[in-house]
């Protein structure tokens, strides 16, 4: 457990890092501090990315062997994903 001096150190950081990164400082005024916005992965954000690897992947299999009709209809929605997870990758 934390003193209560500890715990008023912990807020007082928590003050200053609250406008970057809100989760962390809530965390720490809680005394159970979570990663800093670095070192967290973008939760279901890299499931999605790695399904639209595979898509893209698929897609250009797809078109090398002359199905090209439905690689290209899978390359708007590889676009789309990409997009979403990169947005919220850099969100602030």
């Amino acid at each position: 457990m934390l003193s209560s001096e500890e715990r008023q150190r912990l807020a007082d950081m928590a003050v200053e890092i609250a406008h970057d990164d809100r989760r962390f400082a809530d965390g720490l005024r809680n005394g159970r501090p979570c990663a800093p916005r670095e070192l967290r992965w973008g939760g279901g954000r890299i499931t999605v990315f790695l399904l639209t690897i595979a898509v893209l992947a698929a897609s250009i299999v797809l078109a090398a062997t002359g199905v090209t009709m439905l690689g290209m209809c899978s390359l708007p929605a590889v676009g789309i994903a990409l997009g979403w997870v990169i947005r919220g990758w850099y969100r602030h």
